[in-house]
């Protein structure tokens, strides 16, 4: 399966690592407390802040910006994409030879709604068993930051061999 759908694994690479990059450079620009321990003031004077209230702002930019970085990935990301293809119209004609568009309508539907569904996915608040950790520690703080990174790879994934899909039925 990691040879047959070449285009959506590139995506997903190159997704992987923008969202690493995403990710630390807003936690770093925000300043957030997690990773100074303490906030300034306007008078430069210490003062604690509210970890949970600034991370939220913080991981709402993360996922917006990964979501659509998501989706530019999938929709311009061409390595492997004519291998993709290829590979979609060979294994539709080996399933049925006498409706092979069936198939490839099938799978673009459903590699579309993948790909939908987890961008939404991607913009909701934190599963419980993640938001729950958030006022405990640091720890729940990074991995948090890593959700929204994960499911926008999914996105990448599913939007670009969705789009092979698409190219392949016409």
């Amino acid at each position: 399966m990691f040879h047959f759908f070449r285009v959506g694994n590139q995506a997903a690479r190159n997704q992987l690592f923008t969202a690493m990059i995403v990710s630390i450079v807003c936690i770093a620009l925000t300043r957030n407390p997690w990773l100074t321990g303490v906030s300034y003031s306007s008078d430069g004077a210490p003062a604690m802040m509210n970890i949970t209230s600034q991370w939220l702002d913080t991981y709402r930019f993360i996922a917006w910006s990964d979501v659509i970085l998501a989706a530019g990935f999938s929709l311009t990301c061409t390595v492997g994409f004519d291998v993709t293809v290829e590979n979609m119209k060979w294994a539709s004609r080996k399933m049925s030879s006498s409706k092979p568009r069936l198939q490839l309508k099938i799978l673009a539907s459903l590699l579309s709604l993948s790909a939908v569904l987890g961008g939404i996915l991607a913009l909701q608040p934190l599963p419980f068993w993640l938001g729950q950790s958030l006022t405990e520690n640091a720890a729940g703080l990074a991995l948090a930051s890593i959700w929204p990174g994960l499911i926008s790879t999914a996105v990448a994934y599913f939007g670009s061999n969705a789009r092979a899909a698409i190219r392949a039925l016409g």
